[in-house]
């Protein structure tokens, strides 16, 4: 047992929070409300609760560290709640334009965005002590997720590149990161359209068309209720490959990209993890493959569904 000390405008509590089964405070509520305030003392802990701190996968002082991150999310959380109002529903796929697979007059730029590197995500590890325990339990398959290469992704710009010049197309490589968070916003566009301004591109590089390959989530993901693992850890990629109308901001195609895979058989193999590893390459050249496929068939084509 150990004692946190609450503190909410001018009130102030202090109560035992015991490690059994949960994370309790007052009510039965979780502890992770963003006054609390760990006061530990960890050499009067019971033998067999320091050990419960090791099976757990992680000290006090990580979780001290857990609940200073956990304040300055909640803050920031808060302001964007603030900010934003509601969630914009997510762009449903559009079929690649027909006109543009025939057509051979328009000026094609190739980009992509900065890639993120690939991690570990422990989705549904949502409370303080879940945070703590599910890092701990996961950090040989975290530190090994941050290894892996995105070679491959690199490369694909190049190949669209290849593809579209191999059928006549008039295109360029856009060398540059697009930083697509940093456009511009749209106003008064509604679904088939970008939520950012890309005509910009028009200008800078005389085009007509942009396609862009934007990754967002590489790496590992492995699910969880609290602190409890639902299922074996997947590989992961996900993201967006568009097609957009420099003038008009609309989608001339829209590919949302969100693959998993797991691995037959035993998973937990530190520290290089084959089994995983290999599925991580697989979903990879998967990617590669939704997004090679429809720009390579000269007729039109039905979105690729996960």
């Amino acid at each position: 047992m150990f004692i946190i000390e609450h503190n909410q405008g001018f009130s102030k509590f202090q109560y035992a929070v015991c490690f059994e089964p949960v994370f309790w405070g007052p009510n039965n509520q979780c502890g992770s409300c963003p006054f609390f305030r760990l006061e530990v003392n960890e050499e009067t802990l019971p033998p067999n609760r320091q050990e419960l701190f090791q099976l757990m996968g992680t000290g006090l002082h990580q979780l001290k560290g857990a609940l200073q991150m956990q304040v300055k999310l909640l803050g920031i959380f808060a302001l964007l709640l603030t900010l934003t109002g509601c969630v914009t529903p997510p762009q449903p796929p559009v079929s690649l334009n027909a006109e543009f697979l025939t057509a051979s007059d328009n000026r094609i730029g190739v980009a992509m965005d900065t890639m993120p590197s690939p991690n570990l995500q422990l989705p549904g590890a949502n409370c303080l002590l879940c945070i703590a325990v599910a890092s701990g339990a996961n950090s040989e398959l975290s530190a090994h997720a941050k290894t892996l290469s995105t070679e491959e992704l690199a490369q694909l710009k190049a190949e669209v590149l290849a593809v579209l010049k191999e059928q006549g197309r008039n295109v360029i490589l856009v060398d540059d990161p697009l930083l697509i968070n940093k456009l511009p916003k749209t106003k008064g566009l509604g679904e088939g359209f970008a939520k950012r301004d890309f005509s910009s591109f028009a200008e800078q590089h005389g085009l007509d068309h942009l396609l862009v390959i934007d990754i967002n989530g590489i790496g590992m993901t492995r699910p969880y209720t609290s602190y409890i693992p639902m299922g074996a850890p997947q590989a992961t990629v996900s993201g967006t490959a568009f097609l957009i109308d420099l003038q008009s901001n609309k989608y001339e195609w829209y590919l949302p990209i969100d693959l998993h895979l797991g691995t037959e058989g035993e998973w937990d193999e530190p520290k290089d993890f084959p089994g995983l590893t290999n599925s991580y390459y697989q979903v990879l050249e998967s990617l590669r493959d939704r997004v090679l496929s429809p720009l390579t068939i000269q007729a039109p084509i039905a979105q690729i569904t996960e």
